[in-house]
């Protein structure tokens, strides 16, 4: 039996089991991560997201900024490659 393996949108590493996850607000839907990343990066932030307190969405932002960064600059590397 052959596994498709995919790379986690947000960590980068590598997996071959499962589907993945949706990683929206970070990527496309046809992009995934993986459940770590879904759980620990995703799903908090959509929380957060959603919360009235201007404090919430505030956090929830300069989180959504760090993790963006840190694709790009993983993204950038893989491209020095």
């Amino acid at each position: 039996m052959i596994e498709d393996t995919w790379t986690c949108h947000i960590c980068g590493l590598p997996y071959c089991s499962g589907f993945g996850n949706n990683p929206e607000p970070f990527g496309e839907y046809e992009q995934r991560c993986c459940d770590d990343c879904n759980e620990k990066v995703v799903i908090p932030i959509r929380i957060l997201s959603m919360s009235e307190k201007a404090e919430s969405r505030a956090k929830a932002k300069s989180f959504y900024d760090l993790i963006m960064k840190r694709i790009e600059k993983r993204l950038q590397k893989e491209e020095g490659k």
